[in-house]
């Protein structure tokens, strides 16, 4: 029901039936029921109220003309989709951790609106991960790894506060900033063949997202807590030739994410929305390296471009 606006419908009988199968909305925003052109479904006429302040309102009129009710319902029952695939995909923010963690390094990266400045400290096998995350992305990464032979492996630790947005055809764009937590494994082993390096792996991520309230959609709804399990699988390989006046690598490589589980995400009191993805992506990328100093630029398919600046220390 919205703010008791309602129709009643004659049903060929002589019987008029209630009839109120509309989305509802906030005390706001409402819509009366008339019918304005004389075709397919019953109009509506319309206000939307903001507050501007303590003293000052605005009231926004508006008319919608036969409003195709499944497309507003599926706006709706869809809401929190954007915000959760948000989440599933800002793991690609976070591929570089095992590449870093591989030797002592300090390094900044730059992906589309968000930065990683870390520093890995290699003790014999072991070695430990601290970064702090910025712009789109808020948060920051503690991580250990273990090196054995050709094998490498580490689990870390992200909170992260990220700008996410859901997109509707018939209210708009909502925003909202999203929190969570995750803790991420991956294990990986490298082959080196001649100017040629390999690597192939795996890992997992659980994480916890905070409720939330959307903002600035014509309907904004709370979002519960929910968690998500999922997976990666990825491979690569780089060209390696060194000389005199450095190295440079040229390399490719594919990973893919998959859900684990199909998340179930409680919102607006009453409603679910079943979440499960999985996401393929390409790269390429190009290191050059002059003693202790690299530079990594590299793309990807999903069209995020990164950039990267790092020393490589050796204590």
């Amino acid at each position: 029901q919205v703010n008791n606006t309602y129709v009643l419908l004659n049903n060929g009988a002589g019987v008029f039936e209630f009839y109120n199968d509309w989305p509802h909305i906030d005390d706001a925003n409402r819509l009366f029921a008339v019918e304005i052109d004389n075709k397919w479904q019953y109009d509506f006429i319309g206000f939307s109220n903001d507050e501007l302040d303590s003293d000052t309102s605005r009231s926004s009129f508006f008319q919608v003309l036969d409003p195709p009710f499944t497309e507003m319902m599926l706006d709706i029952t869809t809401k929190p989709q954007g915000y959760a695939k948000t989440v599933f995909d800002s793991k690609m923010l976070l591929d570089g951790v095992r590449d870093a963690t591989r030797s002592t390094t300090l390094l900044y990266n730059y992906t589309e609106g968000s930065s990683i400045a870390g520093y890995s400290a290699n003790y014999g096998d072991w070695g430990i991960f601290v970064a702090s995350l910025n712009g789109n992305s808020n948060g920051g990464i503690m991580g250990l790894d273990f090196q054995s032979d050709n094998m490498h492996s580490g689990v870390y630790y992200v909170t992260n506060e990220i700008e996410a947005q859901n997109d509707t055809i018939w209210y708009g764009t909502g925003t909202a900033d999203v929190k969570y937590s995750s803790i991420n494994t991956f294990t990986e082993f490298l082959f080196n063949r001649g100017n040629f390096v390999y690597t192939a792996g795996g890992g997992f991520a659980y994480t916890t997202v905070q409720g939330f309230t959307e903002h600035n959609s014509a309907y904004n709804v709370a979002v519960d807590d929910f968690n998500m399990l999922d997976m990666t699988l990825f491979a690569d390989a780089k060209y390696v030739r060194k000389g005199n006046w450095g190295y440079v690598s040229i390399g490719a490589g594919i990973d893919h994410y998959q859900s684990i589980s199909t998340t179930d995400i409680h919102f607006a009191d009453y409603l679910k929305y079943e979440f499960k993805d999985d996401l393929t992506v390409l790269s390429t990328d190009f290191i050059y390296g002059y003693g202790p100093i690299y530079f990594k630029a590299s793309t990807n398919s999903e069209s995020l471009n990164s950039y990267e600046l790092g020393f490589n220390l050796h204590f």
